[in-house]
């Protein structure tokens, strides 16, 4: 009941709205009204019916420009333009795009690709960053490989090390992290391009029973990936690149969390700009401000991994 008595009332508000304020608050207004439909919109069919429509945006733009013209051209009062625009659109999507809707595919044909191929080409700039690193890293450990430090068990004091030594251990869980991520790039594959169930059933009747134009379809479409299909890609390779990337995070981390600690102890210490305030009462301080960064978000990429085998 409250909840009815909130929507009444913010429709209400919205109605007198343009009466008590200028055009520009109105347009303003008028806006955010627009994206918020599109946003519900997209929330209907994305959210709920679990389908990506590419051609969404195409329907929208056809009620807004009905709307448009009724009103600015003809003089139609805008709430009898509304049901007329939806009805346009309604209309145009069911000319042009129930002809060729899906051609047998599932939307998971197109969405499911097109992750693939944004997660392979994600991992292959990932690795080149990562390659960047230890080449930094390595250039460091050579400049420090005779310089002694404290070395520490535990936290304790213990027997000296060199800090070039201590970089090669950090580079060690990084060269790690890259023989993982080679082999999940080498290792996926593609869905392919397969019915509702993972069938050629839909391509048959589609090619009127020609089975070997089907085998070229997907020989062609599959030329940069293996696939064995069902109606979408095994969810087990969300959870084979969430675990290289936490793996990643942790090296990240650990390298981070003992530059921290070992700037407590002045042995290594992060660069400090010209105008780099520590803080607003203490501006002496040199905080590792880059550190901590990397392990908070460390922390995030590490446990965000945890959800994908949920659902593999």
């Amino acid at each position: 009941m409250n909840r009815t008595i909130v929507i009444v009332a913010l429709a209400a508000a919205l109605l007198v709205l343009p009466l008590f304020t200028n055009p520009y608050w109105t347009d303003v207004c008028v806006s955010i009204g627009l994206y918020a439909l599109l946003a519900l919109s997209l929330n209907v069919i994305l959210g709920q019916a679990g389908i990506f429509h590419m051609g969404h945006a195409a329907f929208f733009a056809v009620g807004a420009y009905s709307t448009a013209i009724l009103n600015t051209m003809y003089h139609w009062p805008i709430f009898l333009t509304m049901p007329v625009a939806g009805c346009a659109a309604a209309l145009f999507a069911l000319v042009v795009a129930r002809p060729i809707i899906h051609l047998g595919a599932t939307s998971c044909y197109v969405t499911d690709n097109a992750d693939l191929v944004l997660y392979r080409d994600g991992l292959k700039y990932l690795r080149g960053q990562l390659l960047s690193v230890m080449v930094n890293l390595a250039a460091f450990a050579r400049e420090y490989a005779a310089t002694p430090t404290l070395g520490y068990t535990h936290y304790q004091p213990a027997q000296p090390v060199t800090i070039g030594k201590r970089a090669t251990l950090w580079m060690q869980d990084f060269r790690s992290d890259l023989e993982e991520l080679d082999f999940v790039i080498g290792s996926m594959r593609f869905l392919g391009c397969r019915g509702t169930t993972g069938t050629e059933a839909s391509f048959v009747d589609l090619f009127e029973g020609d089975g070997d134009k089907v085998d070229e379809m997907n020989r062609r479409i599959a030329a940069e990936f293996g696939s064995v299909s069902g109606q979408t890609y095994p969810r087990k390779a969300d959870s084979r690149i969430l675990n290289v990337l936490s793996s990643i995070a942790q090296s990240a981390y650990r390298m981070a969390n003992d530059i921290r600690l070992l700037q407590h102890d002045r042995q290594v210490e992060e660069p400090f700009e010209k105008n780099q305030i520590g803080s607003s009462a203490m501006p002496y301080k040199r905080n590792p401000m880059r550190s901590e960064r990397i392990c908070s978000l460390s922390r995030y990429l590490m446990a965000d991994a945890v959800n994908a085998p949920m659902t593999a």
